[in-house]
């Protein structure tokens, strides 16, 4: 599940399927931010001050993939390497 507000902290929390926590994630916004500029350089000019939410997560041939809406207008799909983020 990916989960945070706009002005909060991004986080992604793992669950397995009886329920139970198996790891949970919680970046900063300039960490998300950086990863998402290190992709592709100037997406988000200022890492500090951005607007994102977290849609969801869902697994794609075994890795986790999370949604992000960015400055409420682009979406970014972020591919982790491993179904547990």
């Amino acid at each position: 599940m990916s989960h945070g507000k706009s002005n909060g902290r991004p986080a992604i929390s793992v669950y397995n399927l009886t329920g139970e926590l198996l790891n949970y994630y919680i970046y900063t916004k300039d960490s998300l931010a950086s990863a998402i500029n290190k992709k592709f350089p100037n997406f988000i000019p200022n890492i500090y001050n951005y607007n994102f939410e977290n849609e969801s997560c869902c697994v794609y041939k075994g890795d986790l993939v999370a949604v992000q809406v960015v400055n409420n207008a682009d979406v970014v799909l972020v591919r982790h390497n491993r179904m547990l983020g």
